[in-house]
């Protein structure tokens, strides 16, 4: 009779490990997808900053090349200013 009593609560105890481990694996898989997720939002928010950068970047080449171009022709520094929003610095140290 002890016997089935301890095989009893063996195998309870069996089930009770199997649920806590069950729960503990479905909380690692849910956390695994959390942050999955959000190193994709991440790459996807590093993406569309760093396309700003770019599109940014290429704006400001083509306002000094612009620049190039008009001193070239002989336009004054203060006429390039207004044409390219550029300063005198940057202007002058093309």
């Amino acid at each position: 009779m002890n016997e089935s009593k301890d095989e009893n609560k063996n195998t309870n105890n069996n089930e009770k490990l199997v649920i806590r481990i069950d729960a503990r694996e479905r909380a690692l898989r849910e956390q695994n997808a959390r942050l999955e997720a959000a190193e994709e939002k991440g790459i996807e928010k590093g993406i569309e900053q760093g396309i700003e950068q770019g599109i940014e970047q290429g704006k400001i080449s083509e306002k000094k090349e612009i620049a190039k171009n008009a001193k070239s022709i002989g336009l004054s520094c203060e006429q390039i200013i207004k044409l390219t929003g550029l300063s005198k610095e940057e202007i002058e140290s093309l």
